[in-house]
Formats: C-alpha cells, structure tokens, sequence
C-alpha cells in the first residue's frame, strides 16, 4: 500500500508538470542602437600579419581567435586577450587556401570548433572547412561541404556570409546590396534588398538574429531587423554607425553582446577597428524562472531549494527567486512557485 501510494502521488506529480502550461515566459531580445559603440583600438596597415588587404572576418568562441580572409588565396588568425582585444604579443598565423583555381574569398563565418564557412565570390559557393591546427595550408581535403548560395556575378556577386543561431546562412551580395537567408543545406528561406546601401561588403549575425552589414562605398554599418519569408522580406533600420576613416571596409565579427571587429583593405586608410558597447538586448527572465528555462514550474521550485541547501549555485542572469520579495530565496519561494502550479492561489502567480 505505501508503494502504491508513492507511485500514484509520483503519477500525479508528472501528470501536473505534463498538462500545466507554463506560468511565465521569457521577454524576446530587442536590438539596440550600435550607434553608441566606443572605438577602443584603430590601425592603418597589415598588423603584423603581411596581408595587403582584409576581406571576411570572424569570431571563434572556442578558441578565442578572429579569423580574417583576403580575397586572394590568405587567411590570417589572430590571437585574442581575455578582454577581446587583439593580442599583439603573439605572431599573426597565416593560413593558404591551396584550393586549385579557387581564390576571390570575400567571406567567412565560424561554425563549431575549427570548422568554418569559407564564401568565393568567384564561384557563390560557400565551401565548409575544417580549418587544421596541425599545419597552415588547406587542401581539398579539409573541405567537408560545398553550398551554392550565389552565381559567379563576376565583382558585383557575394560579398559575406554569416550564422544565425539556427544554423542559417545569411549572405550579402555586392550589387545591389541585398541579403538571403538559406537554410543550412542551402535551402532558400527568403531575400531582403537594401536600398539604403549602393553596396554590401559584409555581414555578421548579432545573439537576436539582428543583423549589421557592412558598406565599404557607404563606409558605414546598419543595424537591421529583417522579418523574413519567402515570397518577400522587410527591414527595419534600428541604428547606424560611420566608418569614415575606413578607405574600404570589407568585413565584419562579433564577440559575444558587446564587441564589433571591422577590416578593410589596405588603400591609405583604415584597416581595422575594435568597437565596444551593447549590440543586442540579452533576454530576461521572469522573477520565478530561476534556471532561464522560459517556464516556471515545480523544476524552479527544486532548483531554489538546492541553493538554499547549497548543492546548487543560482545561474547568473535568471530569475532570483524570490516570489515573496522579502530579500531572501529559500523553501517558501519554492512552497509559493509549487502552489501556484497546482492551481493554489497567492501572491506569487500571474494574474489571470
């Protein structure tokens, strides 16, 4: 009998966590101006990597490298401090595409590890590559996938590529400046054309999917917001930042919410720089939602107790807790979080 007991009250348990729907949910990103970044570091020439022009540029998050391309057949990796500022203590390492007849990279985007999308404008082709750490030439071998998402448009064709968080490719194209979006297997998903802009030279993909897409003719960057589909795309403009000392910007990487990378090629002006500030509103999460899951439930309720006994640590940026709003997050934050869930009214559920 008290193992029935226990197995009905456990049946009942799951049965309340399956059929409840969630109690809160988690506000949606919202851009912010980039107009309000602050150039922190700014260079004319190669720095120390002996390339005449950038082209494509990128983060890699788990080696905490930027990744740059030429247009010809270089890419140059540059080792990053803690902060996200170029370490200049540590040699550019120059990597060859020895690809054939291949050249004209005018994009690139990390994926995961080493692994990266190289865009040709040459071809419209991006070409997956895994990038070795063993030496510094990429052969054909390393070239896991190749995408069609353009045609040889000759100088005017695709200019960079970025990842979305769903694996998305977005791709700019020259002339006229425009954006598609493709799936990751190359699906078309839907087109947007920027007529603010007489060129795209560049593109990255903030955390909220926002994008900024880099002109060298313009010499400045947008921050767009882009509804997509694919019988036609629109765009807001949220903000706009000039790069006026760019002679031509080509590109353009991201770090985390709060850092823009930009290069150009080497034609008497500027060639790189570090911009900080808030790119992209990071979500934020109701009171209850203790672990960011986007729901408060019984889950929360445990996790809460966890802390309060110490076998859990509060995850930074949730919610704290505190249901009650009397300074502390304990067992009775987690009694009014489970109450509410079974259908017991108080001070801490959402009004219907």
């Amino acid at each position: 009998m008290i193992q029935r007991s226990f197995t009905q009250r456990a049946r009942r348990g799951l049965g309340i966590l399956a059929i409840l729907a969630a109690l809160f949910t988690v506000t949606a990103t919202a851009a912010v101006a980039i107009e309000s970044l602050t150039e922190i570091e700014s260079a004319s020439g190669d720095m120390g990597s002996g390339a005449t022009e950038f082209s494509g540029a990128t983060y890699n998050a788990d080696r905490n490298v930027l990744l740059v391309v030429d247009d010809e057949i270089n890419a140059y990796e540059f080792a990053l401090n803690t902060d996200g500022s170029i370490d200049h203590s540590q040699s550019v390492r120059v990597l060859t595409l020895s690809l054939g007849s291949l050249a004209d990279w005018e994009g690139v985007a990390w994926m995961s590890g080493d692994r990266y999308a190289f865009l040709s404008e040459g071809t419209g082709v991006a070409y997956i590559i895994d990038v070795p750490t063993s030496s510094n030439t990429i052969t054909s071998s390393d070239v896991v996938e190749q995408i069609t998402v353009g045609g040889p448009q000759g100088n005017s064709g695709t200019e960079g590529i970025a990842i979305g968080s769903d694996g998305s490719f977005f791709v700019v194209d020259e002339m006229p400046a425009s954006i598609t979006k493709y799936t990751s297997t190359g699906g078309f998903l839907g087109q947007v054309m920027l007529p603010a802009l007489s060129d795209a030279s560049g593109v990255v993909a903030a955390q909220d999917d926002s994008l900024i897409v880099v002109s060298h003719q313009e010499k400045k960057a947008l921050h767009i917001d882009v509804t997509w589909g694919p019988s036609g795309s629109t765009y807001e403009l949220i903000s706009e930042i000039r790069l006026r000392n760019f002679s031509q910007v080509e590109g353009v990487a991201i770090i985390g919410n709060e850092q823009l990378h930009f290069f150009g090629e080497d034609k008497g002006g500027q060639t790189y720089s570090h911009q900080v500030g808030t790119i992209a509103a990071l979500p934020t999460y109701e009171l209850m939602d203790v672990n960011c899951s986007g729901t408060t439930d019984v889950v929360d309720a445990l996790m809460i107790t966890q802390i309060e006994v110490g076998t859990s640590q509060p995850m930074v940026g949730c919610g704290s807790g505190d249901t009650n709003n009397d300074g502390m997050t304990n067992v009775v934050d987690a009694l009014l979080i489970t109450q509410c869930e079974v259908g017991i009214p108080n001070v801490a559920c959402p009004a219907l």
